[in-house]
């Protein structure tokens, strides 16, 4: 066993327990967001809403993750932990008010669920960049990333099987406790000395000065285009099987563990691979295929079995990329990373923001033409802003003091 702990701590340069913490706690925020994207016709009927309606309601959640700069500012003054224990309480508060609400009353606990991934996850991917040593920190970091895929694996089919036979409250309830367990267990992790640099020193000034940098700019924008992209295939994915193949919860739930291992090899090729092949280089290619796959979805035959194998390779290569850019992020500044990947989750959130309503209204309109089409430009435009901005060296911020 000791052996085995050695070879992991050589294999990632930080302790197994560690990633292990970070893990458990990005589980359960995981499952609480992969929750309200697979199962929007269980939640919708749950809170009598239309699915233009509850498209909204994913867009005032995400609309929040603006607040990422404040949350990546805290961290880098008052420490990763803080905000990380912080962001999981509020989570609780969220999933327990959203399995008591009707209607539009649910605006305030989906307001409460996007504050609180826009508070953990800039922490958390700050926290384990830092710990991890440069060489590895690709490897780190997509470890703790495989948790998204590991969501559909293990815990879609359980909240499929939940919904389906307690009703749609019940995974939401079970989430609110983990994530009330979570805040405890967060603050067990060591607490990284917090440096007298220009990352502790953020204001706003600084903050707009970070922003009009051309490589951050870009940087923000390619997260912005990358989550319109996922949320259209998140959103599209629980409402294209029911609605094409008539699948229930539960069934859902299973095909999403299919999903879920390919998502999972998508995230473990980033982890050992990114660092070999090139940042820049793996993330082109990634979103050149998934440009491919979107013009794909527009003419694709409506069979079962195949409308699970193309999902699955969506998933893929989703997480290939979107696990590939964190590192490539994280490099872009290094005195003020916090910041700078909280004004990344700025960009993520008004992504994922603009998401759901636009695939909900295009779906209705247009069907899979109208998603194929954003999901390709989005894709496409995103190869450009990578490949002509940004940078794989790490550059060092000027003192702007």
């Amino acid at each position: 066993m000791i052996q085995a702990q050695r070879k992991l701590h050589t294999f990632f340069g930080v302790s197994f327990l560690l990633i292990g913490i970070v893990f458990s706690t990005r589980f359960v925020i995981d499952v609480s967001t992969r929750l309200l994207f697979t199962f929007v016709p269980q939640l919708t009927g749950g809170l009598r809403m239309t699915l233009i309606g509850f498209g909204w309601l994913m867009f005032l959640r995400a609309i929040v993750g603006v607040t990422g700069p404040i949350f990546g500012a805290a961290s880098d003054r008052h420490g990763r932990r803080w905000v990380m224990a912080f962001a999981l309480l509020v989570q609780a508060v969220a999933m327990t008010g959203l399995a008591f609400s009707q209607g539009w009353w649910a605006v305030i606990p989906m307001v409460l669920s996007g504050l609180s991934l826009a508070a953990f996850v800039p922490a958390q991917q700050a926290y384990a960049s830092e710990q991890a040593p440069p060489q590895k920190r690709g490897r780190v970091m997509g470890a703790v990333e495989l948790s998204w895929s590991c969501t559909a694996i293990f815990a879609t089919p359980v909240v499929g099987w939940l919904i389906n036979e307690v009703g749609w409250r019940a995974p939401l309830l079970i989430l609110g406790l983990l994530s009330l367990l979570g805040t405890a267990v967060v603050l067990q992790l060591p607490a990284v000395p917090l440096r007298q640099s220009l990352a502790q020193r953020q204001n706003w000034a600084q903050t707009r000065q970070q922003l009009v940098r051309k490589n951050i700019l870009a940087t923000v924008l390619v997260a912005f285009l990358v989550y319109i992209a996922v949320t259209c295939y998140l959103t599209i994915a629980g409402v294209w099987l029911a609605a094409d193949f008539g699948l229930n919860a539960a069934v859902i739930g299973s095909v999403f563990v299919a999903i879920g291992f390919a998502e999972l090899a998508g995230a473990g090729a980033s982890s050992l691979l990114i660092d070999r092949i090139g940042k820049r280089r793996g993330n082109v290619l990634g979103l050149i295929l998934l440009a491919l796959a979107f013009a794909i979805f527009s003419i694709l035959p409506q069979i079962l079995s195949l409308a699970v194998f193309f999902l699955a390779a969506m998933g893929l290569l989703f997480q290939f990329t979107i696990v590939s850019l964190l590192p490539l992020y994280a490099e872009q500044s290094v005195a003020a990373r916090g910041t700078v990947l909280a004004l990344v989750f700025a960009g993520v959130g008004l992504g994922a923001a603009l998401g759901p309503p636009l695939t909900a209204m295009l779906w209705e309109r247009y069907h899979a033409v109208g998603v194929s089409a954003i999901g390709v430009a989005c894709t496409l435009l995103a190869v450009g802003l990578v490949w002509r901005f940004l940078r794989e060296t790490a550059v060092a911020v000027p003192n702007l003091s």
